[in-house]
């Protein structure tokens, strides 16, 4: 990556065999779009700092809406065109706070985001929250209402309804949650919230209750560490939960029966960094990891099963949602068709 490219999450997309790759650093957009002949970078200066992952959103089948959050509470939202490759115009300016955007999430066309303890959707008052925010997700529930699930730094799980003037206590944790993520896993037409605890990979409904089969439990002293992913490994038509060990073992544990699945736990080779993605490509899953020294590994699973949350911000998007449990959601296809290893590869 360039340097001085972004010092915020960056955001990624495809169009047409060439990779478009968005970030910021301090107070400048900058897009690189990588084609097989020639690359292309622009870059917008901002009134302000950026201060939250990239957000990217498809607005046509040429051109991309890029959100970005800001140090003056606002979200500028502009438009790429993947074809001409013009500098980005801005679009639009959203308010919502008076204080830096931490995170924020889009569903469909609604958004919502978080700043410090302040969580509000767009165009509807804010809540204040006792806690600051660790990370919001935004989901659909069977009934078609919008919902963000909210984790503060107490490690209470909440959610708030839009359109409801007050949030709803989930489940209060006395033991640390770093991040959650978002899956179908059980085809009951909900999805679950999922969340590494020590040993344990833990799924809820949005009631609080445990998922049937879970949690998962290891039956020694390592720990998960970083966000979990799911994604239909073993193409059952339910999402599977993937989460690695603080000693890089990456374990898959199937929605449907909570049970290790065939062909894991495989390693990546030395100490876990917390970071793993999985996308889809074609027809297969490719699963990433990488290790404390900065190396990556990659696997190749042959599976065309859906991905519900392949990164700790929900896509290569960073778009932080998933729709309802019975919707189909966007699918990543980018990733690099030559630098994957075959899968499986046992521990």
């Amino acid at each position: 990556m360039i340097p001085n490219f972004s010092d915020v999450d960056f955001a990624l997309t495809e169009f047409n065999n060439t990779e478009l790759v968005v970030g910021a650093k301090d107070n400048v957009l900058n897009l690189i779009q990588f084609g097989s002949d020639s690359n292309s970078f622009s870059s917008v200066e901002m009134e302000a700092n950026s201060t939250a992952p990239i957000l990217l959103q498809q607005s046509s089948d040429t051109e991309v809406d890029i959100y970005v959050g800001l140090s003056d509470g606002n979200i500028n939202k502009y438009r790429y065109d993947l074809v001409n490759k013009a500098v980005p115009a801005k679009v639009e300016t959203i308010s919502l706070f008076s204080t830096p955007i931490n995170q924020f999430s889009i569903l469909d066309n609604a958004l919502v985001a978080v700043s410090t303890n302040k969580i509000r959707f767009e165009g509807e008052s804010e809540i204040i929250f006792d806690f600051n925010i660790k990370q919001v997700a935004l989901t659909k529930t069977s009934s078609g209402k919008y919902l963000a699930v909210i984790l503060a730094e107490n490690n209470m799980i909440s959610s708030l309804e839009k359109g409801v003037p007050v949030g709803k206590i989930i489940q209060q944790n006395n033991f640390e949650i770093k991040s959650i993520a978002l899956a179908d896993i059980k085809n009951d037409a909900e999805n679950y919230i999922v969340f590494n605890h020590s040993n344990e990979i833990n799924a809820i409904n949005l009631d609080g209750s445990s998922a049937e089969n879970f949690p998962f439990t290891l039956n020694n002293d390592l720990t998960f560490e970083g966000s979990p992913l799911a994604a239909d490994i073993n193409g059952d038509n339910y999402s599977d939960i993937i989460s690695a060990t603080n000693d890089g073992i990456v374990y898959a544990i199937s929605g449907r029966t909570g049970k290790v699945i065939s062909g894991f736990p495989i390693s990546i080779g030395g100490t876990f960094s917390g970071t793993q993605t999985i996308v889809k490509r074609e027809n297969d899953l490719i699963l990433s990891a990488v290790t404390d020294q900065n190396h990556f590994y990659f696997w190749s699973i042959n599976s065309n099963g859906k991905v519900d949350w392949g990164s700790e911000f929900g896509n290569n998007f960073n778009s932080s949602s998933l729709g309802s449990a019975e919707s189909k959601n966007f699918v990543s296809t980018f990733f690099p068709k030559n630098k994957t290893y075959n899968w499986p590869n046992p521990v």
